[in-house]
């Protein structure tokens, strides 16, 4: 059901539907200019009405009128939904601890005369739509599209196994209807409820009240009207409502219920069946998480103090299954220089030591060579690529890209950056002008911009106003994708390779080297299968293509000792390739990029700072050249400050491939998994002090010298050091 309903809730759904929102803003305006001349105003009841009248009109295209009509049935229905009569609470105590009994007495929580209203509701809206969908997309649509198709499809709940199967559900009207009493009591009490305690609370304190009127009269100062995007102007308003929320949970405990045996990492089972409670109202009042918990205190969810408050600590929605365990396990033993974890069903070794960082990824590297399940890094196109590569396969690509990496290449191929740059100018002086600016959408079509100039020898054109349609801009987001069912694969992949690909499953769509096949293909024939002789990333893969194989040398083992290597170049490898490189240029410097603008936003003295120097530059010079990151070191402070608190890979991984022995004498088998927890690292005070402070001064004049080797690594560090690294500097 959650899959079906779902796709209702996404922001182009709700942004359709607000100007419906709107209209009962303009009604409830209305009546509260009636309400100020009564010596009492019932506010409840207002708000009430209210959420009744949006609900009505958002999801069942109904005119509710609950607001001008206190004996609306719709009014009738909810108080009857949330009645708190003995009565009521005896029934829902029965049900809840014997249901067995409850139902088998033939009793029911609720009269069926919700059912009915809804029933009879439901056939008015399809009749008036003559049973087919009226192009709103709404919830009446998805309903009669449900009740056209008879069964719901979908996937079941992902097992603890990791899997999960398909699963098809039959379609009845009461099942309709269902949907129907949910969505109206979630609606409806909720939301009045939180809006007449946050109402009430600003009352009591004028303060808070003050600071809420000034930031909407600043809104309507700025815009005419109310719009979908108002929330994110109007930050003191929503820490409002997330402080009332706080204080009045709509669920005071969150159940849950053990649906297969498990264990406690204190080693207690908990049986199949045994309820779980998680008191959400008390959490929210503990005085360990939230200071003077009884004290309404807005600026709790407003700037920093919102990033203080600590996980899973503030659920007034619930929560699901995400934690950062790698973070939360570095916290509790901040002073080891190693310690043991399990990934999954797989051991592993997190080293956060500089000194025992050095072994892994420098002295010692050839029994940390490869990254972890590396020797899995061929069963895909997308995986064949210098970044997945193990061993002496890892080692020899190494060796035949790196040449493209030199100075004087990448001062050959500046003057593309800089027409890229050119375009940036103009996109951004049109942007000047419009009230929002996204930023991390510009950065991306910017880098995409470049990295398809200099690599590829193709203009993206991904800058340009429709870019959200832009082939490359596409190719990029499948890439990047941070949906749950990626997630899952890249779970598995990494816990149990050997079962994910005995599956056949893949964790990269086949579109990815679909798309490079074919601009490979397109780019060659255009260079007529010659190298051009720009010396660029295509000549150095046509070379490789006419050559058939590349060679070079294997990594040197623990004697000293390399061998001379010959790997076969096929189609796909070259592919592969591609699909690193512009996934290495695009995600890596957009997102840094888009950053670090965040940051000097955030820190004006640092943005001053920023401004002078590139200032002072261009009175120096008339226009951009490859040495200019040495003429403007506090810009590229700002940038490494940026790596240091934003690093594009939290953990770093390696695998050890031959047993090794530790200086403390512990030994790691040949298999373990190596993490080195980046982000922890880079945010450790006994080598950042304040961490979490943006102060570009660290990476800047003497300070850069005292940063201690191996405590900042946004590349990495030795030989496996990030290919593109002085490119995307």
């Amino acid at each position: 059901m959650r899959q079906s309903v779902t796709p209702l809730f996404s922001a182009l759904k709700m942004k359709k539907m607000f100007y419906l929102v709107e209209e009962c803003t303009t009604v409830l305006e209305k009546v509260i200019e009636k309400e100020i001349t009564q010596p009492v105003t019932e506010v409840k009841q207002m708000m009430a009405g209210f959420t009744i009248d949006t609900i009505g009109s958002c999801i069942f295209g109904v005119s509710a009128d609950a607001l001008e009509n206190n004996t609306n049935v719709f009014r009738r229905l909810g108080k009857t939904i949330f009645e708190t009569s003995n009565f009521m609470t005896y029934k829902l105590i029965g049900r809840s601890m014997w249901p067995a009994i409850f139902y088998g007495l033939g009793f029911t929580v609720y009269t069926n005369e919700l059912l009915n209203f809804f029933h009879v509701l439901l056939d008015k809206v399809f009749k008036q739509r003559q049973y087919i969908e009226s192009g709103r997309n709404d919830f009446v649509d998805l309903l009669i599209t449900l009740k056209r198709k008879k069964c719901l499809h979908g996937d079941s709940i992902t097992d603890k196994n990791g899997e999960s199967r398909k699963i098809v559900k039959e379609i009845t009207d009461e099942l309709l209807y269902a949907q129907c009493v949910a969505f109206f009591s979630a609606g409806f009490e909720t939301s009045s409820s939180t809006l007449s305690h946050t109402l009430y609370e600003l009352a009591k304190n004028p303060e808070a009240q003050e600071k809420a009127i000034a930031e909407v009269d600043d809104y309507f100062t700025k815009n005419e009207r109310l719009t979908y995007e108002c929330v994110q102007e109007t930050p003191y308003i929503s820490a409002c409502f997330n402080e009332t929320m706080r204080l009045y949970p709509v669920l005071g405990v969150l159940t849950r219920e053990v649906v297969e045996d498990y264990k406690l990492p204190s080693g207690e089972i908990l049986d199949k069946g045994v309820r779980i409670h998680i008191p959400v109202y008390s959490i929210h009042r503990n005085p360990d998480y939230f200071p003077d918990p009884e004290c309404y205190r807005p600026e709790r969810f407003v700037g920093d103090g919102k990033d203080n408050i600590k996980r899973f600590s503030y659920m007034p929605f619930g929560e699901g299954p995400r934690q950062c365990l790698v973070d939360e396990i570095c916290k509790k033993f901040r002073n080891e220089p190693y310690f043991g974890s399990y990934f999954g069903t797989e051991p592993a070794l997190i080293v956060q030591d500089p000194e025992y960082i050095r072994l892994v990824l420098v002295k010692d590297f050839f029994y940390f060579n490869s990254r972890e399940i590396g020797k899995y890094a061929d069963r895909e196109v997308t995986t064949r690529g210098i970044f997945f590569a193990h061993g002496d396969d890892w080692k020899i690509l190494r060796q035949n890209l790196t040449p493209l990496f030199s100075i004087s290449k990448m001062k050959k191929m500046f003057y593309l950056i800089e027409k890229c740059t050119c375009v940036l100018e103009k996109v951004l002086e049109k942007e000047y002008l419009e009230p929002v600016t996204e930023i991390a959408k510009v950065m991306a079509g910017y880098t995409i911009d470049c990295t398809s100039s200099c690599m590829f020898g193709v203009k993206a054109d991904a800058m340009k106003s429709e870019s959200e349609k832009n082939i490359f801009h596409e190719i990029g987001e499948s890439i990047f994708s941070t949906s749950y069912n990626r997630a899952y694969k890249l779970i598995i992949r990494s816990i149990w390779p050997e079962l994910f690909y005995g599956l056949n499953l893949k964790v990269f769509p086949d579109k990815i080297p679909k798309f490079f096949e074919g601009l490979l293909k397109n780019v060659f024939e255009q260079r007529q299968f010659r190298e051009s002789g720009r010396n660029d990333f295509i000549d150095l893969l046509l070379t490789l293509k006419q050559n058939q194989f590349i060679h070079g040398n294997g990594i040197v083992n623990m004697h000293g000792e390399s061998k001379n290597n010959l790997k076969r170049v096929d189609d796909d490898l070259l592919y592969a390739q591609c699909i690193g490189f512009f996934a290495g240029g695009y995600e890596t410097s957009s997102m840094t990029l888009s950053r670090t603008l965040y940051e000097l936003a955030k820190n004006p003295d640092a943005q001053e700072k920023a401004i002078a120097e590139v200032d002072r530059y261009f009175r120096k010079y008339d226009k951009l050249s490859y040495e200019c990151v040495q003429e403007t070191p506090y810009l590229a402070a700002c940038f490494h400050e940026t790596m240091r608190l934003y690093p594009v890979l939290g953990v770093l991984t390696r695998e050890v491939v031959e047993e090794y022995k530790l200086p403390s004498g512990v030994v790691l088998d040949k298999g373990v998994r190596v993490q080195i927890p980046i982000f922890n690292i880079h945010r450790d005070p006994k080598h950042f002090p304040d961490p979490e402070c943006y102060r570009p001064e660290r990476f800047f004049g003497d300070d850069k010298i005292k940063i201690k080797p191996f405590t900042y690594m946004p590349f990495g560090e030795g030989p496996r050091l990030c290919i593109g690294k002085f490119i995307s500097i």
